[in-house]
């Protein structure tokens, strides 16, 4: 069946009333811009939207270290306070499918899950670790650790939450994967200097992207991206309770 991503999009734009949450990266995991933080979903919310992005895909025509562009539709669930729990539609509008069991655009089905191992405390940074893409294609699969601080100044006014991680193989007997998205170390730094503002910057074990978020109202998030200096990207997504 072919998916009209740019309608679903819109759609979970309109579906709901939110909460100040965590931020979400462009694949609707808590996170910066393309890499994951320490940091989950609040317990009973889900964040759900879109994004536009670009990404490596090697069941491409284009040369092996080529960003192609890609629309998401995500939806990233508390399932308790220590967990959270998403699933992400992908859809390349440049790749195209010509099969006996389908013909049109290549969509693609992510689940993506985090585990809170350590609790932020005043001193101590949240420690996690998460799995991306892990059962069907294993397209863009990462297993990776992750910590991330949250420092605030001015009374909270402003603040600075650093977020360094290592995206590391499983052993073949547990996941069979043919690449990972996340390979070696990756970090991020977001900077509040406004309770609406947030400013991106992050090493994927890629590339390098900058990005910034506005919200609206504490529950309609915007963000626009420059991956790799070379691609504007953006999201859009909303936070609720359920």
């Amino acid at each position: 069946m072919k998916i009209n991503t740019k309608i679903l999009i819109c759609v979970a734009v309109a579906i709901g009333y939110g909460y100040a949450a965590r931020a979400q990266n462009i694949y609707g995991i808590t996170g910066a811009i393309k890499t994951p933080s320490a940091y989950t979903v609040k317990s009973g919310s889900i964040n759900i939207g879109g994004s536009y992005a670009f990404d490596y895909f090697r069941l491409s025509s284009s040369p092996k270290n080529t960003q192609i562009e890609n629309w998401n539709m995500f939806a990233n669930i508390g399932l308790h306070s220590r967990i959270e729990g998403g699933v992400r539609i992908i859809s390349f509008p440049s790749v195209v499918v010509n099969s006996a069991n389908y013909k049109g655009v290549y969509v693609d089905r992510n689940l993506s899950a985090k585990l809170v191992l350590v609790k932020e405390k005043k001193i101590i940074p949240q420690l996690s670790i998460g799995v991306q893409d892990a059962v069907g294609t294993k397209f863009f699969h990462a297993s990776y650790i992750t910590a991330s601080k949250h420092i605030g100044f001015s009374g909270e006014r402003m603040f600075i939450e650093p977020t360094i991680g290592y995206g590391f193989v499983l052993p073949s007997k547990v996941i069979t994967v043919s690449d990972y998205t996340l390979k070696s170390f990756f970090g991020n730094l977001v900077f509040s200097p406004h309770k609406s503002i947030q400013i991106l910057g992050e090493y994927d074990t890629k590339n390098t992207n900058i990005g910034a978020r506005y919200s609206i109202k504490k529950f309609l998030n915007l963000q626009i991206n420059y991956l790799n200096f070379k691609h504007i990207a953006g999201s859009i997504y909303l936070n609720f309770k359920l």
